[in-house]
């Protein structure tokens, strides 16, 4: 049975606020106490006095000056002989008077070394001198008891006993909403928070244990910011701790999460025992609020929370309320159709979950679900052709090679279930013109079932171009009737001052043809072509392709044309819109194109040896042009998948040292397949230790493994 979010954790991990991160500068790291940014006095900054000296002024309204006194003397006049204020006659200016107690009597004089004479009580007796210090008394606790005397110096400041911090953590890698809510602290405090928040976004999914440390640090100065409690309820909730990332949740969600965590709660629930809670929140008021991928969530756990009670039928009820959309992906749908294939695994209907566990492979781009082994094991090492509905197949080259099919292609296309679309660069021919041309090869097609880069070049034109506008064809008919059902005008001369050239494959271009065409992209007209393809295979052998010709061109004219077809993604993503499908691979022979448009568009390929790309090539692919499975033609559809995967072989064992891959055999017996293994190995190791594109040395160990390498050319100095 599956488990909705326990084994694959909830998708909203990935939008928390601990994740709003970018991880690139220098580690910032605090240890003080939390104090005000001011300090603790309040006249100056950070605590201390204004610039003037406040603590030792008068009381407010009393001057420098005593009452009655003037800059000159006496208000009266010098020769008043009333009496005069204290302080004011000429010979008492200076003179100091006696203290005096309250009976008028002189106070007793200090000692000389300034110490008063000791107090006595009312029976005369010297009474003990004070502590006003208290440093003679113990200090004591709320028992009583005395407390242990703090060493001199010793740090006060509160101390936290946090983990370290990784290498290059800044507070100001936190999302600025994040940081907003860290404003009410102080500076340090701030800075502290924000760097365990960052720290517990970066080990998240590699260290769960560790970034709930680095939350709970953040929490321990923290208590009452929304986006603390939530960070350190998020990681409890990957530690798998339910309890602890249920109260934090649920904290958080008090105290104003903005964050969808309600399918969090709710799973937590479930982890604790508790499915028919589980089920109330996911059927409250609050869930339905919920939308897009926040909804999403809910019906996964929900249905999980079904199936722990038994209750498969409403589970899957649950899972399919779903709104269908094929074009979706990412990872919580990715999950949404894993859970809803599980649910039908459990209820007995394996060929619909294989399906959906297609849908699945087609939407987890992130590769975040083991979809593609649990496809290998429903379907029991299942072929190529069986684990991708929909084969977008280029032609020549890989269908055919001119007037001759490639071999075996005839009867492998004849057997497939899944939708077979055929996708050309070669502009040459229109859609039913290629249908007619695969019938009478043997193949079953129409033009519903053709996409070619005339049809692609025509409609990017008329993006560009006003209707009517005129377009230079330097191709064949059918290219310029692509041209005419778009609504544009096809001419053939530079003197109709078309507004674009279009530029596709024909046999009987020659220097006028071209000419025309210079001239008409120097004076300014927008040039596209069907496709940069340098050769054309054909059952002779490589001819000149359409590049040949627009190389000629853009030397004549020192301009660069648009490109319409591969290795650009829109012949796919035009072919992926006639139906409904979860599963696409692209076939077909060319790196530079074909297999370089798979990667443009996100999807898999097959790379076969029947037209331009050697095996050799495809060891030495860059990252753009790599395949994901090698065969030797189109029957390799009918081979199981696992053993058409570029990746590791059982057969081989290969060591890299520096830019030398060294390859020898693992087993005694030679590899009993294709004879493509030890290609398809070497192809991982190289992209594996990033030597494509650079010179490396291929070096055999052992006999068989020389053999093997020099079946394929692989041996010696690359490239």
């Amino acid at each position: 049975m599956f488990c909705a979010n326990r084994s694959r954790k909830c998708d909203r991990v990935k939008r928390s606020a601990i994740l709003a991160v970018s991880f690139c500068r220098s580690t910032v790291t605090t240890g003080g106490r939390e104090v005000a940014e001011h300090g603790n006095g309040g006249d100056g900054p950070r605590g201390g006095r204004g610039s003037g000296d406040a603590g030792r002024r008068g009381r407010p309204g009393q001057s420098g000056s005593r009452p009655g006194q003037s800059g000159g003397g006496s208000f009266r006049g010098a020769g008043d002989q009333r009496r005069t204020p204290r302080g004011a006659g000429p010979d008492r200016d200076r003179r100091s008077q006696p203290p005096r107690d309250r009976d008028g009597s002189p106070r007793p004089p200090r000692d000389r070394d300034g110490v008063s004479r000791p107090a006595r009580e009312r029976d005369g007796a010297a009474r003990p001198p004070r502590d006003y210090d208290r440093s003679a008394r113990p200090r004591r606790d709320q028992d009583s008891t005395p407390r242990t005397p703090r060493p001199a110096g010793e740090e006060t400041t509160p101390r936290y006993d946090d983990p370290p911090l990784p290498e290059g953590v800044e507070p100001k890698q936190l999302a600025p909403e994040v940081r907003r809510e860290l404003s009410t602290l102080n500076r340090v405090t701030a800075d502290a928070v924000a760097c365990h928040l960052v720290a517990a976004g970066m080990l998240l999914d590699d260290d769960p244990e560790a970034a709930l440390r680095h939350a709970k640090a953040a929490r321990s100065r923290s208590t009452r910011i929304t986006a603390v409690r939530e960070a350190v309820g998020i990681a409890a909730y990957q530690c798998g701790d339910w309890s602890q990332a249920l109260g934090e949740l649920r904290a958080a969600r008090r105290m104003g999460s903005k964050s969808a965590l309600l399918p969090l709660i709710a799973d937590c629930e479930r982890g604790l025992g508790r499915p028919q809670r589980a089920i109330e929140l996911a059927t409250g008021p609050d869930a339905e609020q919920l939308e897009g991928d926040e909804a999403d969530e809910m019906r996964i756990v929900a249905a999980g929370a079904r199936a722990d009670l038994g209750q498969l039928e409403q589970a899957l009820t649950v899972l399919s309320s779903a709104p269908a959309d094929p074009d979706r992906t990412g990872s919580t749908v990715a999950r949404l159709h894993y859970a809803h294939a599980e649910t039908l695994v459990a209820l007995g209907r394996q060929g619909e979950a294989l399906e959906w566990f297609l849908r699945a492979a087609a939407a987890d781009t992130e590769g975040i679900t083991d979809v593609e082994d649990r496809i290998a094991e429903l379907g029991g090492g299942a072929t190529l052709a069986e684990e991708y509905d929909c084969l977008l197949l280029d032609l020549d080259g890989t269908v055919f090679r001119g007037g001759e099919p490639t071999d075996g292609a005839v009867e492998t296309l004849a057997e497939l279930q899944s939708r077979a679309l055929f996708i050309t660069n070669n502009s040459s021919r229109g859609a039913d013109e290629v249908a007619v041309h695969l019938n009478q090869l043997g193949f079953t097609a129409t033009a519903e079932d053709v996409v070619t880069s005339g049809q692609i070049a025509a409609g990017l034109l008329a993006a560009q171009l006003p209707a009517g506008a005129r377009v230079l064809v330097l191709g064949t008919d059918s290219l310029a009737a692509e041209i005419g059902a778009v609504g544009l005008e096809a001419v053939r001369l530079a003197s109709d001052e078309p507004a674009a050239v279009i530029q596709g494959l024909s046999t009987e271009l020659g220097w006028a043809d071209l000419a025309e065409a210079a001239l008409a992209i120097r004076a300014g007209a927008l040039w596209m072509t069907t496709n940069v393809d340098n050769t054309l295979p054909s059952e002779r052998g490589l001819l000149p392709g359409n590049g040949s010709m627009v190389a000629a061109l853009r030397a004549a004219t020192d301009a660069e044309p648009q490109v319409a077809g591969k290795p650009g993604p829109a012949l796919l993503t035009a072919a992926l819109a006639r139906g409904e499908f979860y599963a696409p691979l692209v076939v077909g022979d060319r790196l530079d194109t074909d297999i370089a448009a798979a990667n443009a568009a996100g999807l898999p390929s097959l790379m076969v040896l029947t037209g331009v790309s050697s095996a050799r090539d495809a060891v030495g692919a860059v990252a753009e042009c790599r395949p994901t499975y090698l065969g030797h033609d189109l029957r390799a559809l009918n081979v199981d998948a696992g053993r058409l995967a570029i990746g590791p072989q059982p057969y081989w064992d290969l060591q890299v040292d520096g830019t030398t891959v060294t390859v020898a055999a693992a087993q005694p017996e030679e590899d009993d397949g294709d004879g493509l293994s030890v290609v398809r190995a070497l192809a991982s190791a190289v992209a594996d230790a990033e030597l494509a594109g650079r010179p490396f040395t291929v070096a055999a160990a052992d006999g068989t493994a020389d053999a093997a390498l020099q079946q394929w050319s692989l041996l010696g100095t690359w490239p």
